[in-house]
């Protein structure tokens, strides 16, 4: 019998699933390696415990060299801008992610520009911070966030330009 215990959201139940798997197949399943720790700690103490500082620590650890994990490379960029700790780091970040990763689902690619949107105007770079809530909206024009963003730096900031 093997007993999986975690302290952290759905970490025990992604490496059960893995071992029953390994145990009950005849394929190869790779268990969880420092990566995915690293990436787990760190999103669960970004999201949830809101512990930014300590997150990112955890999450720049998967992202050194030329090939960095990429939702760590997303998680780290936006812990950042939540906790408001090292924006222009951040908004690099999230170029890199871009950069690196052009073929990411909508979903994603709308978020890495609403993040990039909130890094602007928490730089107070409003123009660049529509133009992000603008390049997030073409990619999903229901994304409410991007809407409410956009609608609120227009209401703060007044008729905003478009950057070039």
């Amino acid at each position: 019998m093997i007993v999986v215990l975690s302290n952290y959201t759905e970490t025990a139940g992604k490496l059960a699933a893995k071992l029953r798997f390994l145990l009950f197949s005849d394929s190869h399943v790779p268990l969880a390696t420092r990566f995915d720790y690293n990436f787990e700690k760190g999103r669960y103490l970004g999201e949830v415990e809101k512990n930014y500082k300590t997150s990112i620590e955890y999450l720049d650890k998967n992202i050194v060299g030329a090939e960095p994990h990429l939702p760590s490379l997303f998680a780290a960029a936006s812990s950042r801008i939540r906790g408001n700790i090292e924006i222009e780091k951040a908004i690099s970040l999230l170029e890199k992610y871009l950069e690196l990763n052009p073929g990411a689902s909508k979903n994603t690619l709308t978020a890495v520009w609403w993040f990039k949107g909130q890094g602007y105007e928490k730089l107070r770079d409003f123009s660049r911070a529509a133009d992000c809530y603008r390049k997030s909206l073409e990619i999903s024009s229901d994304f409410d966030r991007a809407k409410n963003s956009l609608r609120d730096l227009e209401k703060k900031s007044g008729t905003i330009e478009k950057h070039e």
